[in-house]
């Protein structure tokens, strides 16, 4: 069995995953600070949090875009999201590149660190400082358009009912990522450790497993006369860059309602699965005989 604690985590393990936090931190700190000038500067945007309530587009984007961090309850598999669409400076996007490429060799890191024999990433994590880390948080991109300006953004949401295999090994590395002094957290540990190890378990996941769609469309083309589009997908706000503040396209979000309202939840087609959640901080149900 790995060791569940910090101790004696060689450096060489620990110094990788701190340098790669750096380099992140120091990409976020330019994200946010650009943003910020860029509201400044006038640069406009669209915005609905995650409630569908109207928002500042360059606050949320920044909020969502440099989030990390995993919190008390959260789905280890699961992150916030909105909707938006905002303008933004070359230097800006210059920083969301950054941004991007930090993300990438974080995950790296962390990926390659999953696999030692001795040590879990949890107690690797540990000994860097790094406990809160949210896997999914980081790894998710930053997405927007860095060339041509298009003529319209229109988002719309997109959601799917997600119904699973997961082994008992997955569900027990996902519940150690959680506060395991936790009584709710130990429970589930007891209750999956009396679990055969060959039981395949469903992961089920009903609301809130949304993305946003982004439709683009770009002025015709003056020798064609036909209108280019393209699709973008993400849970975050989208970004389009102009060298001036005095531009944007038209931007169309959805009704500003409260997004469960909006989805019209799907029929689960595997009637096999035991409706009760058995482990219900990770959305793992038990197939019924």
């Amino acid at each position: 069995m790995s060791d569940k604690t910090s101790e004696g985590v060689p450096s060489e393990l620990i110094e990788p995953l701190q340098a790669a936090w750096r380099e992140y931190q120091m990409a976020r700190g330019a994200v946010r600070k650009n943003l910020v000038d860029d509201e400044r500067a006038g640069y406009q945007g669209m915005a609905l949090d995650e409630d569908g309530e109207p928002a500042n587009p360059h606050e949320l984007a920044s909020q969502l875009y440099t989030d990390c961090e995993r919190e008390d309850g959260d789905d280890p598999k699961r992150s916030n999201h909105a909707f938006g669409v905002i303008v933004v400076s070359t230097k800006t996007q210059a920083s969301f590149e950054y941004l991007n490429r930090t993300k990438a060799d974080l995950i790296a890191v962390l990926d390659d660190l999953k696999g030692h024999p001795k040590y879990s990433l949890e107690s690797i994590k540990a000994a860097a400082g790094l406990t809160r880390i949210h896997y999914y948080k980081i790894k998710r991109p930053v997405k927007g358009l860095s060339g041509e300006r298009p003529e319209s953004v229109r988002l719309s949401i997109e959601q799917k009912i997600d119904v699973g295999k997961r082994s008992v090994e997955e569900c027990m590395e996902l519940l150690e990522e959680f506060d395991t002094t936790q009584m709710h957290i130990q429970v589930q540990l007891d209750a999956l450790r009396r679990v055969p190890r060959s039981e395949p378990l469903a992961y089920v996941f009903e609301t809130s497993n949304m993305r946003i769609l982004a439709n683009v469309s770009f002025p015709k083309d003056p020798n064609t006369g036909r209108r280019r589009h393209m699709k973008l997908r993400s849970v975050m706000p989208f970004y389009v860059t102009s060298q001036t503040p005095d531009w944007a396209p038209a931007i169309k979000l959805p009704s500003a309602v409260r997004l469960e309202e909006r989805v019209e939840r799907k029929e689960r087609k595997d009637r096999r699965i035991d409706p009760t959640p058995f482990l219900p901080s990770i959305h793992v149900h038990r197939y019924m005989d």
